[in-house]
């Protein structure tokens, strides 16, 4: 049966079919990944974040990576199946939504020990970076707000989620600003958390009195 002539073919959209996060959502830094199926290879994607559109995809394309986006952000991603498959599209489906988050370091520091400040922070052993790059080192840097001193702690920290600052110079009950800097450092990004020591509960010194 042919069309005709002067017609445009009308073909049955479906809505973006096993539309979902990619199970490596969180695996660069700054970006989420997007997969889905279409019913057919005629068929292309429209992608919305948050209600506005930023991407079509055509000519097979079945993925989309976001890789605008800082850490920690949360967005809902909406594709719609388009057809036909190139930039004149006629023809667009209802939308298929996801929501997903970006990775995050979420450094922390503690504040309820007596001679040690514990930081804590999600890897990124298996996280890459900006570009793909995978973690090199971290360097943790220590602010006195008192003293307007910055003390980048001894030694490059690899292949953990954790350090003990158990430094002599931590005066208890100060705040200590650190920063967590995982390199290299243009395709990462870096994290900031404040900590403190408790007083030990001892007195130390000496007492004097008037002669008399």
């Amino acid at each position: 049966m042919h069309p005709i002539p002067g017609m445009v073919a009308i073909r049955e959209l479906v809505r973006p079919d096993q539309l979902m996060l990619s199970t490596t959502t969180m695996s660069e830094v700054g970006t989420i990944c997007l997969c889905g199926a279409s019913p057919d290879a005629d068929h292309g994607y429209r992608i919305m974040r948050d209600g506005v559109e930023i991407a079509k995809v055509y000519n097979g394309q079945r993925t989309y990576s976001d890789q605008t986006l800082g850490p920690n952000e949360t967005h809902t991603y909406t594709i719609q199946t388009i057809w036909p498959d190139n930039a004149s599209y006629t023809q667009i489906s209802s939308g298929v939504s996801v929501t997903g988050t970006t990775f995050d370091l979420n450094l922390t520091a503690s504040t309820d020990k007596v001679s040690v400040i514990n930081l804590k922070w999600n890897p990124l052993d298996n996280i890459k970076g900006k570009g793909d790059v995978s973690l090199q080192k971290y360097k943790l840097d220590r602010y006195d707000e008192v003293k307007d001193e910055l003390t980048t702690l001894p030694g490059d920290i690899t292949s953990t989620d954790n350090y003990p600052d158990e430094s002599v110079s931590l005066i208890p009950g100060f705040l200590y600003k650190y920063t967590l800097r995982p390199y290299p450092e243009n395709a990462f990004y870096p994290d900031t958390a404040w900590g403190k020591i408790l007083p030990d509960g001892r007195i130390k010194g000496k007492v004097l009195s008037p002669k008399g």
